[in-house]
């Protein structure tokens, strides 16, 4: 099935099984870490499997089905015995490996291959499991809610829930709900009752909403806000009934007959709506995309060349308006995409998890700021390099549990990620407590590979520690599951570079390391400064630009290989000539009569030469045409482009790359 032509109900399914999966992981985490499995911990791996075992078999994936049944009835035995006993670890195993073998058939389907992997040997290990916790092979279980619940002779609260319209899906929605309810009710009955063996049921539920009985000491607010928190429920209606009140499910809903047995009493009901919906990110993007043009088409008109000298008072103050207007909708769109890292930031757990049993290192990762909020274009760019980092701090950093011990150090290890708002700019680290990275041991190898000079020893430190980003370099001398596979640290860096973002690395021998890396809230809109240089207009994104200034004859200096300096308060800077780094002619040569830039990329600063500064503005960055990207090359130092308000082009400066 090509990706363009995916039916919606595929994204659907593929969108909750992920969602599924990653709770699964958390849960198993939580686990892992308690040492032993609650009866709600096994309540919910059971619902989860159960949800994905019967969308995978309505989608007829038989594979992804067939694991998730099989670890149902794992789940279905410990809750039975009310003990998972000596075979704990192995449980938690087979649960990750079945996650696993299930998040690669959906990246295949996502991918639009044929999500065909054999489970078999999956199978038949749950099955030796569960035949050892049994006795002999369980048959699959054919549990369901309804099941427990079937005595509908009870007096309690009537629900209607109406899901989304077109939300599809609907008696899969309708049977997680009704698993969620089963948590904190004593007794619940549906209609319609057969979900899944009745195939109009689906059709019912999105004509008629799905009717709930239910017995339940919650109070009417609690209710309500459980089943508005799950997926796709537009509305609840919630009626309370005394004893005989209630129609049984299977009767019409026009009995008169029930009807007349019913109190005389108005039945109390309360509708609330859900306050949440679940959007394609195309769309997003396309809404992003389009307001981008409403920002170019108010330029071209409030900039037109035929206003200029005509006194439009009562034009100006409408611009004025509609700019103020846009504004507002730009930051509303760009709020819409925003999420928080936690998404990015809880993957890592389970690296953690695997890497601290292959390596045999007691690990903890500790997670702040995961309500930082960033683009998600650019989390999910950042989940690669944050994967690598982490990483790097287990096979690199952190030490086992006797060295620990050996060096006055607790037993157990820490990795950090964090995350906070700085500006325009979110600042992620991760750190680790480990033994640091060995500076003579990096230089020597940096000398080596002549990514330094012989007599490269008076280097600060930093910048030694960064040699370690640069291809092909590696200290690591056994080649492990985790390392010397040729996707090195400079694939980080570029990564996060190619989101517009900078890392640098600190360390201290003993006591752990530390890699910063700065990134922009978002790709879409920058505030930047519009600057000309021989007649052609560039930006630079704001945040880098440190201050600009006019030099002096005697401010100009050579260092000994004869390059071009800036002294500025005692300091000297290297200078960037921005027209003969990008080959444009200019008639301001002589850097006493053009502006000199004073821009920072992590901790490098530069000063960059230019002829002058236009004004500062959002730009609406856009991708350059594929043509010019094989004109300029890789390194050009042009990251993009935008319109201006005259229809004229203007080239966004990568200052990165500078």
């Amino acid at each position: 099935m090509g990706l363009e032509n995916r039916d919606p109900i595929m994204d659907t399914f593929i969108f909750e099984t992920n969602q599924l999966l990653e709770q699964l992981e958390d849960i198993m985490l939580q686990v892992e870490q308690a040492g032993d499995i609650s009866e709600e911990h096994i309540n919910e791996i059971f619902r989860a499997m159960h949800t994905i075992k019967g969308s995978a078999a309505m989608m007829e994936f038989d594979n992804i089905s067939t694991v998730a049944h099989r670890i149902e009835d794992l789940f279905f035995k410990i809750r039975e015995n009310n003990s998972v006993g000596d075979a704990f670890s192995r449980v938690c195993d087979i649960v990750f490996e079945g996650t696993d073998f299930i998040k690669s058939q959906m990246a295949k389907i996502e991918s639009g291959e044929a999500a065909d992997e054999s489970a078999d040997s999956l199978v038949a290990k749950i099955s030796e499991l569960l035949g050892e916790m049994n006795g002999a092979p369980v048959e699959a279980s054919k549990e369901t809610i309804k099941d427990e619940n079937e005595d509908t002779g009870f007096s309690g609260i009537k629900v209607l829930v109406r899901f989304e319209p077109d939300c599809k899906m609907e008696n899969v929605r309708a049977f997680s709900l009704i698993n969620e309810l089963s948590k904190h009710c004593q007794n619940i009955d549906s209609k319609p009752r057969e979900l899944f063996e009745d195939p109009t049921s689906s059709d019912v539920i999105a004509k008629d909403g799905l009717e709930l009985y239910i017995q339940t000491e919650l109070s009417r607010d609690k209710l309500e806000k459980i089943l508005l928190k799950q997926m796709c429920v537009e509305s609840v209606s919630i009626q309370s009934m005394e004893a005989g009140e209630k129609n049984a499910p299977s009767q019409n809903k026009n009995d008169t007959s029930a009807q007349g047995k019913q109190s005389s009493a108005p039945a109390k009901t309360v509708v609330s709506k859900q306050s949440l919906i679940n959007v394609n990110v195309d769309k997003l993007d396309a809404l992003l995309d389009f307001v981008g043009e409403i920002v170019i088409a108010q330029s071209m008109v409030i900039q037109n060349p035929e206003l200029k000298g005509l006194n439009l008072p009562n034009f100006y103050k409408s611009a004025e308006q509609l700019e103020k207007l846009t504004k507002e909708l730009q930051d509303v769109a760009m709020a819409i995409r925003m999420i928080p890292i936690a998404s990015a930031f809880h993957k890592m757990n389970r690296i953690v998890r695997d890497m601290s049993k292959t390596l045999n290192k007691d690990v903890e990762l500790v997670i702040k700021g995961e309500e930082t909020e960033v683009d998600k274009t650019i989390i999910d760019s950042l989940s690669d390099p944050l994967m690598h980092l982490v990483r790097n701090c287990m096979d690199h950093g952190v030490e086992t549990p006797e060295e620990r011990v050996k060096s006055g150090k607790p037993s157990k290890a820490k990795v950090m990620l964090r995350a906070y708002n700085n500006g325009n700019n979110v600042i992620v680290t991760v750190s680790d407590d480990g033994k640091g990275l060995d500076r003579d041991k990096i230089l020597r190898k940096a000398i080596e590979k002549n990514l330094l000079p012989s007599d490269a020893q008076n280097i600060p430190d930093q910048k030694i520690y960064e040699c370690i980003l640069l291809p092909g370099f590696s200290t690591k001398e056994q080649v492990t599951e985790f390392s010397g596979r040729g996707v090195g640290m400079d694939v980080v860096k570029q990564n996060i570079e190619s989101i517009g973002g900078s890392i640098s690395i600190n360390s201290k021998p003993g006591e752990g390391t530390v890699f910063t890396i700065k990134i922009p809230l978002t790709l879409a809109i920058i505030d930047g400064m519009n600057i000309a240089v021989g007649g052609m207009s560039f930006f630079i994104p704001v945040a880098s630009v440190q201050e600009a200034f006019r030099c002096k004859t005697e401010d100009i200096a050579r260092d000994p290989y004869g390059k071009e300096m800036i002294s500025l308060r005692g300091r000297y800077y290297d200078v960037i000539r921005l027209h003969r780094k990008l080959g444009i002619n200019t008639e301001i040569e002589n850097l006493e009569d053009g502006i000199l830039l004073v821009v920072e990329n992590n901790e490098n600063t530069v000063c960059l030469f230019i002829d002058e500064i236009l004004g500062e503005q959002q730009v609406v960055i856009k991708p350059l045409p594929k043509y010019l990207q094989s004109l300029l090359g890789a390194k050009s130092g042009i990251s993009g482009c935008t319109i201006l308000g005259d229809g004229t082009i203007g080239f966004i400066i990568n200052t990165n790359e500078l």
